[in-house]
């Protein structure tokens, strides 16, 4: 099986023209994860249906959207963060989710250095978490604080 990337970045907007907008930017990432070989999960594509529904019908329920896309989130290998997430309330909650249970985080900037293929990700993460691990000893050892995370793009 491929790994799974979960595609963060801004969903809503001032307009429905701009919900739209950055729709399709997600769909396009996921266009860019598929071709290094990941299975991506793109919650804007997941739900824009059902969130457009409820935008005219029954008001937007952004924390019940957010919830759902942290349940995904919470079963993908990795994160990536596309343009625009750090004006995002939902993409930095994603973010900060990966962050504290160990989903790697990758950033739009420096994907192509940065995302390893598919075909090369179980030895990538086991290396990521070695690294990771030793971290966490090393500042435990020196009587700090558990290193923070560090994310691998941006």
């Amino acid at each position: 099986m491929n790994p799974v990337m979960f595609v963060s970045g801004p969903y809503r907007g001032k307009s429905l023209a701009e919900i739209e907008a950055n729709v399709r930017d997600a769909a396009r990432w996921c266009g860019v994860v598929k071709r290094l070989g990941w299975t991506p999960l793109c919650p804007h594509t997941n739900s824009h249906w059902i969130a457009e529904e409820n935008l005219r019908d029954f008001g937007y329920m952004h924390e019940s959207y957010l919830a759902d896309a942290l349940t995904l989130l919470h079963r993908c290998d990795a994160i990536l963060m596309i343009e625009g997430w750090e004006q995002s309330d939902g993409a930095l909650a994603e973010r900060q989710y990966a962050m504290s249970h160990g989903i790697p985080v990758f950033g739009h900037r420096e994907w192509k250095k940065k995302i390893p293929p598919a075909a090369e990700w179980p030895g990538w993460l086991f290396n990521w978490q070695r690294k990771r691990s030793q971290a966490a000893a090393d500042k435990k050892l020196k009587g700090q604080a558990e290193p923070q995370e560090e994310e691998q793009g941006d």
